[in-house]
């Protein structure tokens, strides 16, 4: 299991990584510790749970393990955020975050874009996606999880549509921490993926 990070592209020495759920938690351990002694990734630990997202906007980790209510906290603030916009920067808010999730809504069910689907995304993404992303902390990020608790999708859409590639999984400290796993270029809404390798269901 300590090698799943292979599976995600890889992991090492230049890597960050926020620390903030108790290390009796096997999900900390393997995500957080395990890659430190395995690639001797840096470590950011975080007592306070309400510190996590201001963490991530100080340290911008290149990866991160966010429990369901964390990426939930992360969605209202940016709603809150977007609803005290002036009407021109919240329509446009509201039409980048659409299109966005749009494309994660295609993209999980497998379907092909078109090259007017791509355009649209990648003005989106230049005009607000990529913005909010550094404004989260979260626009180094390359390694995104989510477990312990199912993520509600419409939050996963989000999360996705703003370009944050969070592969949702599942497991148990009582067996190899990680049974099942979506990777980054097959992510699918409201499924924890197939089976890590070595894993029979």
């Amino acid at each position: 299991n300590g090698r799943l990070a292979e599976e995600f592209g890889g992991i090492d020495q230049s890597d960050t990584v926020v620390s903030y759920l108790p290390d009796a938690h096997a999900a900390n351990r393997l995500f957080v510790h395990y890659q430190n002694h395995l690639h001797g990734i840096q470590i950011t630990t975080v007592a306070d749970m309400t510190q996590v997202l201001p963490t991530l906007t100080r340290l911008h980790p290149t990866a991160f393990l966010g429990v369901p209510r964390v990426w939930v906290k992360a969605k209202a603030g940016l709603e809150a955020t977007i609803a005290d916009q002036r009407p021109l920067r919240r329509a446009l808010a509201d039409w980048a975050i659409g299109v966005g999730r749009a494309r994660a809504r295609a993209r999980s069910a497998g379907q092909a874009q078109t090259v007017l689907d791509n355009a649209r995304y990648a003005l989106a993404d230049r005009l607000v996606l990529s913005k909010i992303r550094a404004r989260i902390g979260l626009d180094r990020a390359r390694v995104l999880v989510t477990g312990a608790a199912p993520i509600p999708v419409d939050v996963h859409e989000v999360m996705l549509g703003l370009g944050l590639p969070v592969c949702e999984g599942y497991g148990m400290s009582e067996f190899p921490i990680a049974a099942t796993f979506n990777r980054p270029a097959r992510i699918k809404i409201g499924s924890v993926g197939p089976a890590a390798p070595g894993v029979e269901l």
